[in-house]
């Protein structure tokens, strides 16, 4: 299922982590608000999304929704800034 979704981009983390073959790996992690900042999550987004993404600018999103073993999540697979008006 894939979910549209306007959101304000709060704050963007990249950070470096060894996976369990010990090789070292890089996370990309965006924080996200909507409503006003009622509603404020974190999405894991890969490096192509993570680097199209502008801290304090809203984007319109296109995530898909997966489920596994380990639970339900969404994967960001486009991001495209929210024209403003001039």
């Amino acid at each position: 299922m894939h979910l549209n979704t306007t959101t304000f981009i709060l704050n963007k983390k990249q950070t470096e982590y060894t996976a369990r073959d010990g090789s070292v790996k890089q996370s990309y992690k965006v924080t996200v608000s909507q409503d006003n900042n009622n509603i404020i999550s974190e999405l894991s987004v890969n490096s192509d999304i993570f680097q199209t993404l502008v801290q304090g600018r809203e984007f319109d999103l296109i995530c898909e929704y997966r489920s596994t073993r380990s639970g339900n999540y969404l994967v960001v697979i486009s991001a495209k800034p929210v024209k403003t008006a001039l």
